[in-house]
């Protein structure tokens, strides 16, 4: 294992634990759709430590593209991560309305309108780079669950802020600032 599979490694286990420790007093659910499980962040934490192993690797094993990839990895995680303590009490493991809802349009949030998803594929990215194809696999199975994620999102915050979400889904993209 390089060092740089070993940040990546520890990058993805951090967020894990954040996820599960931060998770402890969020605001009561009061309407969701699908399920509730951390299933997602667990998956990745899971293939991250079976697939660091796997020797199927699609770009150079060279020292600018490790660091490009652990630089990615460890700048996705810390990006959703600071837009997960900007959500609060708001955040839910799965599309939700909760309990006195805010509308949290600061942070990341004023790049992106969903910056978890943003800083979570950067990651994988990332950690495609330095590990191998299965990562890809990974990014493309989690960008199209994310792609429909944020149309479901996107649909519960219009109904819950009628006035303020379209003008801030007017303003501010979806993943990718100035893009999409």
């Amino acid at each position: 294992m390089t060092v740089f599979s070993v940040i990546i490694l520890l990058s993805w286990l951090f967020l894990v634990a954040y996820w599960i420790i931060s998770a402890r007093g969020a605001k009561k659910m009061v309407h969701r759709v699908g399920p509730r499980r951390y299933l997602g962040i667990l998956l990745i934490a899971a293939c991250a430590i079976i697939f660091h192993s796997y020797d199927g690797h699609v770009f150079p094993r060279v020292p600018w593209v490790g660091a490009l990839g652990a630089g990615l990895a460890v700048s996705g995680i810390a990006f959703a991560v600071w837009a997960r303590r900007c959500l609060g009490k708001n955040w839910s493991p799965v599309p939700s309305i909760q309990e006195n809802h805010e509308l949290v349009t600061s942070g990341p949030y004023r790049f992106v309108r969903h910056p978890i998803y943003t800083g979570v594929i950067v990651a994988l990215i990332g950690s495609a780079l330095v590990s191998n194809l299965l990562w890809l696999i990974i990014c493309a199975a989690f960008a199209l669950t994310f792609a429909w994620r944020v149309h479901v999102e996107d649909s519960l915050m219009a109904k819950l802020f009628p006035q303020a979400y379209p003008a801030y889904r007017a303003r501010t993209k979806a993943l990718i600032p100035f893009v999409w």
